[in-house]
């Protein structure tokens, strides 16, 4: 078949087809689409230009899954609801009440109404991918058209505050300006020091999860965050948040979005942590969004959340830079580590984006996966080409015991001290 035009600009809207990907064009030098076949038709999914972004590639790239921020207390999307609706009959979120209400009250509505298809409304997945299917086409049931928008941001508000209010950081020696980062996130973030200081390898960081957890660690342990979201960042660890984060606005104006970075937020409120009366402390940066100013206009307060669905076309925006920059750091990793990533099939965003950025000359080592469910060995072993075969491993081990000094993360620090 003689593939047809295809040209990409931003204007270039992203179609998921269910099909089998037929190949990898490229349009120019440095941007590339993939293209699915469905049928006789050929539609492109994904187009990405692959930036050219300050500094030099990392040697290891490490991808983090919601398995990772787990295991630092937040839930996972199977559970995430449950947690959502005990955390509002203990009264915790009281101050965002009506909108933990509005969400429950809707899920209630959907439950009769869709008992004759199968969508579990028990999962915060299928949940976030129905309002996004209902905005696309303007029709929820029992809900005006003008309000479906206002479902979504009550549904992001949930997740934001759930995940804050489930993450708890710890504080010694009556210092309360500076929190103690989550044990597994500390112990990772010593890992890429480990690398850094061993073996000369700079790392970046591709993440799937909202939650400020590992920014906190990384800031924590005096490294600089580069999260890319523009096409000029500066020095610093790469960490690239595919799905937004709680810590991330919009400008109400321009819609750029605008990060809230935690060095700038603990030099303005060192002391604006929620004490629930423990000696656990919430980190809650997503209240404070609306101080920022962008276009002389406070920030949207409702973060910058992308949904682990379908439908990521409405979001390209900046959030392509962010994408851009992961499709280029993959493209030039030796070493690709994942963590609490289970590939599920409800987001085939990154199948295509790691098979754009693979293109790439660099020669691929190592491409290990640390998931505790043995049965996301075969996602990764349909992912991977014939070229890496060979470089992947699995290792059936969750986050905290992949780096705490009893897993696998003193396993890979033995292997890579042998020169494996």
């Amino acid at each position: 078949m003689v593939a047809p035009k295809v040209t990409c600009s931003r204007a270039t809207p992203i179609f998921v087809i269910l099909g089998k990907i037929d190949d990898a064009l490229a349009l120019s030098s440095n941007t590339f689409a993939i293209l699915v076949l469905n049928g006789h038709r050929a539609y492109m999914l994904i187009c990405v230009r692959l930036i050219s972004i300050g500094g030099s590639m990392a040697d290891t790239v490490f991808i983090l899954g919601a398995g990772a921020s787990f295991e630092a207390g937040a839930p996972l999307m199977s559970t995430f609801l449950d947690k959502a609706e005990d955390l509002r009959r203990t009264g915790e979120v009281n101050d965002c009440a009506p909108e933990f209400d509005k969400v429950f009250s809707l899920i209630d509505t959907l439950q009769a109404v869709y008992a004759k298809s199968e969508l579990d409304l028990n999962n915060i997945e299928a949940l976030f991918g129905i309002l996004e299917m209902a905005s696309t086409v303007n029709r929820l049931y029992g809900i005006p058209e003008d309000q479906i928008g206002s479902y979504r941001d009550a549904l992001i508000m949930v997740i934001v505050k759930t995940l804050e209010r489930s993450i708890n950081y710890h504080f010694s020696g009556g210092d309360f300006s500076k929190p103690q980062p989550t044990d597994s996130y500390r112990k990772f973030v010593e890992l890429i020091q480990f690398l850094s200081k061993n073996f000369h390898e700079d790392s970046s960081i591709i993440t799937f999860n909202y939650d400020t957890g590992v920014d906190h660690a990384l800031h924590y342990a005096g490294l600089n965050v580069q999260y890319c979201t523009n096409a000029n960042p500066g020095d610093g660890i790469r960490l690239l948040k595919l799905h937004g984060s709680t810590n991330w606005g919009a400008c109400s104006k321009c819609h750029s979005i605008i990060t809230y970075d935690l060095p700038t937020f603990f030099s303005k409120h060192d002391s604006k942590v929620r004490d629930d009366g423990t000696y656990d402390k919430h980190l809650e940066v997503s209240t404070y969004l609306s101080e920022i100013y962008h276009c002389e206009e406070p920030l949207n307060p409702v973060p910058v959340i992308v949904p682990p669905t379908w439908n990521k076309n409405s979001y390209r925006g900046d959030l392509s830079n962010v994408w851009s920059a992961a499709a280029r750091e993959l493209s030039e990793a030796r070493n690709i580590y994942v963590f609490g990533y289970s590939l599920p099939e409800s987001d085939p965003f990154f199948r295509y984006l790691f098979a754009l950025g693979t293109l790439g000359s660099s020669r691929i080592r190592r491409f290990w996966v640390f998931d505790p469910d043995s049965n996301v060995r075969l996602r990764y072993e349909g992912l991977i080409g014939s070229g890496i075969r060979s470089r992947f491993q699995f290792f059936d081990r969750g986050f905290l015991s992949s780096v705490s000094s009893s897993g696998a993360m003193d396993y890979l620090t033995w292997l890579l001290n042998q020169g494996r």
